[in-house]
C-alpha cells in the first residue's frame, strides 16, 4: 500500500522528466544531463537555460551561473541530451560547509516558457584513490554509523514526525563526531536526505537488497533492475550521497544466479 506522500500533478505537453546535476569542479561547470518529454506529436523549436543561484536565505537572488540558452528541436516523444552551466567561484559543499545551491531549468519557445524546474544540489565530487576517500580532492577519514530506514520511515508509523526524528538523530551523531550514516536496509525518507544535505552528513545510500538466500532469477531481474534505477535517480542529486551499496548480505557463494544480478546491478 502506500505510505508516503503521494501528488497527482496536471503536466504539459512538454515536460522535464529528469535532470541529473554532476559538478566539475576542475572547470567550475555544473553538467546536467537532462530528459525531456513532448507530447504535442510535432516537432518543437525550444531553447533550453539554466541558472544557479543560491539556496540561502538572503542570498537566492544572487546569480552564480548561466548559461547562453541552447536552441534545438524536441521531436515528438523523449528528448535527452546534456547542458553545462559556468559557474562564478562555486562554494564546495563539504561536512563543515554544507553549501547549497538551485538549478532552475526552464525550455522555452516564442518567449514563452513551456516547462520549468528546479533542483538543489551542493557543488563536490568524490572518488576512490590509492585506497582513500576523497571529497573535493582532498582525503577525508570516514566515520560512520547506521540510519535504520524501519526507526525512520520504513515502516507504517509516525510519519508526521519522522523528519523531526531523522534531524535529531542526524544532530545527534554529528555532535558525536560521525561523518557518515548507512540506510540499512533500505532508502529513508525523502525528507531524510533533504536533512542530510542541509546538515552535511554523508551517506552510504543502501538499495533494499539484502538478506536473499534464492531467488527467481527472471521476476527478480524483471521487477529490481528498473526499480534500482529510480532509486538511482532519485538520490542522484543530493550532495550528501557519496557512496552506494547494491546489496547487503546476499549469499551469493553458492548461488550464480545472484552473482549475475550483482553484477548486473553494477
Amino acid at each position: 500500500g502506500l505510505w508516503q506522500s503521494v501528488t497527482l500533478s496536471l503536466e504539459p505537453e512538454i515536460r522535464i522528466r529528469s535532470l541529473r546535476l554532476t559538478p566539475d569542479l576542475k572547470s567550475d561547470r555544473l553538467i546536467v544531463l537532462y530528459e525531456l518529454e513532448n507530447h504535442t506529436g510535432k516537432t518543437v523549436k525550444a531553447e533550453l537555460t539554466g541558472r544557479v543561484s543560491p539556496a540561502i536565505r538572503g542570498d537566492e537572488k544572487q546569480c552564480t551561473g548561466e548559461n547562453s540558452p541552447l536552441s534545438l528541436l524536441l521531436k515528438p516523444g523523449r528528448n535527452s541530451g546534456r547542458l553545462e552551466i559556468p559557474l562564478d567561484a562555486p562554494r564546495r559543499w563539504t561536512p563543515d560547509q554544507p553549501y547549497l545551491y538551485f538549478l532552475t531549468f526552464r525550455v522555452n519557445a516564442g518567449g514563452k516558457t513551456l516547462a520549468c524546474a528546479t533542483e538543489r544540489f551542493g557543488f563536490r565530487d568524490f572518488r576512490i584513490a590509492d585506497g582513500k576517500f576523497l571529497l573535493n580532492g582532498k582525503p577525508i577519514y570516514l566515520f560512520g554509523q547506521n540510519i535504520t530506514s524501519r526507526n525512520y520511515g520504513g515502516a507504517p508509523g509516525d510519519l508526521e514526525n519522522a523528519p523531526r526524528q531523522i534531524e535529531n538523530y542526524l544532530k545527534q551523531l554529528k555532535a558525536e563526531g560521525y561523518n557518515i550514516v548507512r540506510t540499512a536496509h533500505m532508502p529513508l525518507l525523502p525528507a531524510g536526505y533533504e536533512i542530510a544535505d542541509e546538515l552535511g552528513m554523508m551517506i552510504y545510500d543502501e538499495w533494499s537488497c539484502c538478506f536473499i538466500t534464492g531467488m527467481h532469477e527472471k521476476e527478480f531481474e524483471k521487477n529490481n533492475l528498473p526499480e534500482l534505477e529510480r532509486f538511482l535517480r532519485a538520490h542522484y542529486n543530493h550532495p550528501s550521497v557519496v557512496m552506494w551499496c547494491l546489496g547487503n548480505e546476499v549469499s551469493h557463494r553458492n548461488d550464480p544466479a545472484i552473482v549475475r544480478q550483482l553484477a548486473k546491478q553494477s
